[in-house]
């Protein structure tokens, strides 16, 4: 009688190594090792076939992100360039600070910049270029002892005497909107007037008082509203801003194009109505003898600014696909109210902007290279700096998207006690600025502080000095004060 075994469960606890190859088969079987023989099944010869699995595709999306993920580089930079690529598109993909924390595996790459024991980093590939002469020679002609000593070196035919333009009154940079405007938001109370206190000599002024930078703005300057006393000229412009500022305005929220532009370019902009877009014609050779040169020159510069006015408003309008004329609509002109919160929307656009782009000169607390940090160490922690002082400005402006439900929740909030969150985050960005502070400086930390509300302006009104100020030392103009509505 045959005997009947139960079947017991075989479970195997060693690894086998899967090979594809008769060599590899046989050198680890007369080792002792389990083998697992792969090979594709027509390759067996005439064997019955039982059944065949297909291969189970991964459950992973491959469809288009909406919106699109931020672009990551892969190109043929070094392993830290793109490593700090990666971490910064985290950083961006994701609310915490820092999602990828532990990615990094320092020194287990090599850097494409060596940094140097002066704490600088240098690239590998050095500037060919011979470094400028210093002897003050030159190649050029020379002129004569007599010719250099005497006004007019060079003879010159003596022209017809060319009239002056009379001298046109030039507006106070320094000084607050007309107070008597009906349009004019009021000033905060700290606020006004506070760029009478510039002193345009200051020691730490990074600029020559002869030559100060360009201003550029990200919207129109709203001292250009009140340049003019006709109001149906005011109201003209204010009309132009608010049909082509939704275009502009989502250029700057998105970051899609540069939208810096001197007053010369808003201006055009804001008056395209009246003067007519530019016309597409060559001017006539001969049109242009009895200008000097110096008059061709500035007619060809207002025909340029003219040009580059339309081209800015074209490109934000085919930046988000909208299909209206450059200039509004006959009949179209705003209220007063309206008007009035367009130029409180400019004041607090352009705050917005000067103040970071101070901040990011102004401030000393940003990560430097060491010997201990590589390229990419760096880089992130640039990023994730730049992160926490965007918070912070976000904080003074009561949050990250420009509109006025937010600004009356930070600094231009109605009732003090609101307005003290706002005021702090400003004295901290400030706090790593160089300059002299001045004995009020602390008086922001006084947990009283939202009780005593004449004592607090006195301490923003040592903020908005010390601001106004830096923000002269830097850039060489005043800057656009935020206003409430």
């Amino acid at each position: 009688m045959q005997e009947t075994h139960t079947a017991i469960p075989f479970i195997e606890r060693r690894i086998g190594a899967y090979v594809w190859n008769d060599r590899d088969a046989l050198q680890l079987c007369r080792a002792g090792l389990p083998v697992y023989y792969i090979r594709p099944y027509s390759d067996f010869g005439s064997q019955r076939i039982i059944g065949v699995t297909p291969i189970t595709p991964s459950d992973v999306c491959i469809t288009p992100a909406e919106p699109p993920y931020p672009v990551i580089y892969t190109g043929q930079a070094g392993s830290d360039d793109k490593f700090a690529a990666i971490r910064i598109a985290g950083m961006q993909c994701y609310q915490t600070p820092s999602p990828f924390q532990n990615m990094h595996l320092p020194d287990q790459y090599t850097s494409s910049y060596n940094i140097e024991s002066t704490a600088r980093i240098t690239s590998r590939v050095e500037s060919s270029f011979p470094s400028s002469d210093t002897d003050g020679s030159s190649s050029g002609p020379v002129r004569s002892t007599r010719a250099q000593n005497t006004l007019h070196p060079y003879e010159r035919p003596r022209g017809k005497p060319q009239r002056s333009n009379p001298p046109q009154m030039q507006r106070d940079l320094f000084a607050d909107f007309p107070h008597d405007n009906d349009l004019t938001p009021p000033p905060l109370t700290a606020w006004r007037e506070a760029n009478k206190s510039i002193d345009v000599q200051h020691p730490n002024r990074h600029h020559t008082s002869g030559q100060p930078p360009k201003c550029l703005t990200v919207a129109p300057d709203p001292a250009m509203f009140f340049g003019s006393d006709d109001r149906e000229r005011q109201l003209q412009m204010l009309t132009q801003w608010h049909h082509v500022k939704g275009a502009i305005l989502q250029c700057i929220a998105d970051g899609s194009m540069n939208v810096l532009q001197p007053n010369a370019t808003w201006k055009k902009i804001l008056l395209l109505k009246m003067i007519g877009l530019p016309e597409n014609r060559t001017v006539d050779p001969d049109s242009g003898r009895t200008q000097t040169k110096a008059q061709a020159k500035h007619s060809k510069s207002q025909q340029d600014g003219h040009r580059q006015a339309v081209e800015l408003i074209q490109a934000a309008f085919s930046r988000l696909n909208l299909n209206k004329p450059l200039t509004f609509p006959d009949g179209a002109v705003i209220s007063l109210q309206d008007a009035k919160s367009l130029v409180f929307e400019v004041c607090m656009v352009n705050f917005r902007h000067q103040l970071t782009s101070l901040d990011e000169k102004a401030d000393t607390t940003g990560p430097a290279p060491s010997q201990t940090t590589t390229t990419a160490d760096v880089r992130i922690a640039a990023h994730q700096h730049r992160y926490e002082r965007q918070r912070l400005i976000d904080t003074v402006l009561g949050g990250p998207v420009d509109s006025a439900s937010a600004w009356s929740q930070g600094l231009a909030a109605k009732y003090w006690p609101d307005r003290l969150k706002p005021l702090r985050a400003f004295a901290n960005i400030m706090d790593s600025w160089p300059g002299e502070k001045g004995p009020l400086w602390g008086r922001g930390n006084d947990p009283n502080l939202s009780a005593m509300q004449a004592a607090g302006e006195q301490w923003e009104q040592a903020l908005v000095v010390f601001y106004v100020q830096s923000y002269y030392n830097y850039f060489g103009h005043p800057p656009i004060l935020p206003r409430r509505l």
